[in-house]
């Protein structure tokens, strides 16, 4: 068996994926998962996959389809929310949201799907496959109550997230107010938790950095019983052997020697820059979850072309269904391939109809 101790957890979490998605192994991406969250328990990627990898033992192996393996994958997404919002990271709880949205669709419970999906679209989730997915959870929904009009405003009071999380199980959640902050010097940077509840000393702090970038901060709580974590991977490599640690009254600022010196970090973290630059992400349709329940019933309604794709698609086996939605919709809805082996190495190109014009806007 393969010894996962000692490998970084960014690269870890790169092989739990390619393991979970192109190898097909959800038994052993569970245990790399489970082998991070041993170490860091509040990672929230790891927590993420892990709920993955069981709903893929659970839909997918039959001695695996028992209710404790899908109640642990719904209380690993659950603990991942909490973290999430603990952080106030905002693209993280909209991915989780989506995440959520997924196990509950998956379980045919239509009615939760659709209020973690608009906690989803609130939050700003969006990714290639998203309209696919609300026109999916739109059709369940008119068959479980065709009369109903459904409104799609926002602020609909249903999606209130006070009202939406009763469905989710207990977890102890730290109500704790945490902000964070950083600047630089030419060879220094500092960065400063801002939190309620501090530890008494700096001895107390622990602070790991194994590979000189991906930086875990925390202590105990004791009069809580809880742990404060953070975790992020900074943009940039720093001398892990000279770090400074103070606790003040409101704050525990870290101070570390930069690996370069008198190079401008332009963010602290690798999440940051991305963000900044928002570059055009290349969807990686080969590892898209591909729902394999039985799509019959949403092709009864009449023998419309749209019906008729439809029953394509329910029928297709998975690299159809990718070959079809990445074609759709890099296409922007002009090329519709069945053949996953023409579309997975390129782009699909849009094709105006005969006697119209492609416009940019």
């Amino acid at each position: 068996m393969t010894d996962y101790s000692n490998i970084p957890v960014e690269k870890l979490l790169k092989i739990g994926y390619q393991v979970l998605y192109d190898e097909k192994d959800p038994k052993k991406a569970l245990t790399i998962y489970d082998t991070i969250l041993a170490k860091y328990p509040n990672n929230t990627k790891a927590l993420v996959y892990r709920a993955a990898s069981l709903e893929k033992l659970y839909f997918g192996d039959k001695v695996s389809h028992v209710d404790d393996i899908i109640e642990d994958a719904h209380e690993t997404l659950s603990k991942a929310l909490v973290v999430a919002q603990g952080r106030g990271d905002r693209e993280k709880i909209a991915f989780i949201y989506f995440r959520i949205f997924i196990h509950y669709f998956n379980r045919k419970m239509y009615a939760e799907a659709e209020n973690f999906f608009k906690l989803a679209k609130q939050h700003g989730y969006d990714d290639a496959t998203f309209s696919m997915w609300e026109k999916r959870l739109q059709n369940k929904l008119a068959k479980l109550n065709p009369t109903l009009t459904r409104n799609n405003d926002d602020n609909d009071n249903i999606n209130k997230e006070s009202e939406v999380l009763t469905t989710l199980p207990k977890v102890e959640k730290e109500k704790v107010a945490f902000r964070s902050d950083w600047y630089q010097t030419p060879n220094n940077v500092t960065i400063s938790l801002f939190t309620d509840n501090l530890p008494s000393s700096n001895e107390d702090v622990k602070i790991e950095i194994p590979d000189g970038q991906n930086l875990s901060v925390s202590f105990k709580i004791a009069s809580k019983g809880s742990e404060f974590q953070y975790e992020t991977k900074l943009s940039h490599e720093i001398e892990k052997n000279n770090i400074q640690c103070k606790v003040f009254t409101k704050k525990i600022e870290i101070v570390f020697e930069k690996l370069q010196k008198r190079v401008t970090w332009h963010s602290l973290s690798v999440e940051e820059t991305t963000s900044q630059n928002k570059p055009k992400v290349k969807k990686d349709w080969s590892n898209i979850d591909i729902n394999d329940e039985d799509d019959d019933e949403d092709n009864e309604e009449n023998g419309s072309a749209d019906a008729f794709f439809q029953k394509i698609y329910a029928d297709a086996d998975p690299d159809t269904r990718r070959a079809m939605m990445k074609s759709f919709v890099e296409s922007n809805g002009t090329t519709l391939n069945t053949s996953w082996t023409d579309v997975k190495d390129a782009p699909v190109e849009t094709v105006p109809p005969e006697g119209s014009e492609l416009k940019h806007f």
